[in-house]
């Protein structure tokens, strides 16, 4: 039995004086209503209401129960109305957690665009390169890029991730274009090191439907993709990356895709929550949101790969 709702039950129909009155103040029926109060009756056995065919009246148990009790209940249906009505507002603090790589240049801006369309919403923004401690630190909505994140988690893919080998033109002029895997070998390659235990991420290649993974030695490597990408625009090495990183430079014409026929897409955009009910409305139309942005923007559309049209050196 809740007792909780016996006693809301009572306390209404008792300062009503009337089944049908305060049933329809909770919503419910009379005849439900008049078992919630026999079931608290039963419990306490004792008798609260005497009833009639024309009203009801508060037994002097009755009586002293409502005095006790009345103030408390309708103190919590005010807390819960408060609760209730925060949830569906469209006000408070969401908090966003981003990689370096998603949140300067997408998720900061999409941000400041929704918080001017909801001035009473407040989002702390935090940015780091490792998938943070969802329940520990708070954390209302996550974005992050490659595998799918812990499956506790609510997530959305949001957009394919495409992994392409890439260089400069002059680069590719000077020290001709690889037309395989094996050929890379000779070639000035940059690595990306992993943020936290330094080590190189390897390189991924589509071969015969199945994923390969190489490892070159690299001519530079690096912990930030914005140092790797602008260390193979200007011409001094070939990089793998995921579009959204160059793919302003690959519509520019700076770089070019190498060994496209060897790209992967196994990889996604995520966003994750921590659960899928009883969401506030402010997380859930920022989520949205945010899906919305990344989704539309150009950098994370599929890119149509060609080989390069650049003269190899004899």
């Amino acid at each position: 039995m809740d007792r909780l709702r016996a006693l809301t039950v009572f306390v209404r129909v008792a300062q009503a004086r009337s089944f049908s009155q305060g049933a329809r103040e909770l919503g419910m029926s009379p005849q439900a209503a008049s078992k919630q109060v026999m079931l608290l009756e039963r419990m306490l056995g004792v008798r609260l209401l005497h009833r009639t065919t024309q009203k009801v009246g508060l037994t002097r148990e009755g009586e002293q129960l409502l005095s006790q009790c009345q103030r408390p209940v309708e103190s919590l249906e005010v807390a819960l109305r408060h609760i209730d009505g925060d949830r569906e507002q469209v006000a408070g603090v969401v908090r966003v957690a981003a990689p370096y790589s998603l949140a300067h240049r997408y998720v900061a801006p999409a941000v400041a665009e929704f918080v001017q369309s909801y001035p009473d919403v407040a989002v702390e923004l935090l940015v780091g390169d490792q998938l943070t401690d969802v329940i520990e630190q708070g954390i209302d909505i996550g974005l992050r890029t490659g595998s799918l994140p812990d499956s506790s988690l609510v997530a959305r893919r949001i957009a394919p991730l495409q992994l392409i080998v890439c260089a400069a033109p002059a680069y590719l002029e000077r020290h001709g274009v690889p037309r395989s895997i094996a050929e890379l070998e000779r070639h000035r390659c940059t690595s990306f090191l992993h943020p936290r235990t330094g080590k190189v991420f390897p390189w991924e290649f589509l071969v015969d439907g199945a994923i390969e993974t190489r490892t070159f030695a690299p001519f530079v490597a690096t912990n930030d993709v914005d140092a790797e990408v602008e260390t193979v625009a200007s011409g001094a090495a070939i990089g793998q990356f995921f579009q959204y990183a160059v793919a302003e430079h690959l519509r520019a014409g700076r770089l070019v895709p190498v060994l496209p026929q060897h790209a992967t897409e196994r990889y996604g955009v995520f966003l994750y929550m921590p659960a899928r009910a009883h969401v506030p409305r402010r997380n859930r139309l920022l989520a949205d949101f945010l899906v919305q942005r990344l989704a539309g923007h150009e950098d994370f559309q599929r890119i149509a790969l060609e080989l390069p049209a650049v003269r190899r050196r004899a």
